[in-house]
């Protein structure tokens, strides 16, 4: 799970997201309401992660209330058991864009 979270944080950083993290402005862009997402709790767990990471105090950070998040929707990523990056991958993923996607009704 770090090496997927790693590479997540450094495309981040490349891209808007990671100035929005500084003031919490990502809110606004979170669909709540889109049946297929997960309530925006997904990607306000996610945002408050790579917040916590690029911010300038952090020395470290453990993802404790992320991975509580992602296990609640993913029941196999509950545990420590190993898990493969990939499936992580493709599971937050998807479920960030569902729960970022502009599209209001479907």
């Amino acid at each position: 799970m770090a090496s997927a979270l790693e590479v997540l944080g450094g495309i981040a950083r490349l891209c808007w997201y990671i100035p929005c993290l500084k003031c919490r402005c990502f809110r606004r862009q979170i669909n709540s309401g889109n049946p297929l997402g997960l309530g925006g709790e997904l990607a306000l767990a996610f945002g408050s992660l790579m917040h916590s990471l690029w911010k300038e105090t952090a020395s470290s950070v453990a993802p404790r209330s992320f991975k509580s998040k992602l296990g609640k929707f993913a029941p196999q990523f509950s545990g420590y058991n190993q898990q493969d990056s990939q499936e992580l991958l493709a599971f937050l993923l998807d479920g960030m864009h569902e729960d970022l996607n502009r599209v209001r009704q479907k």
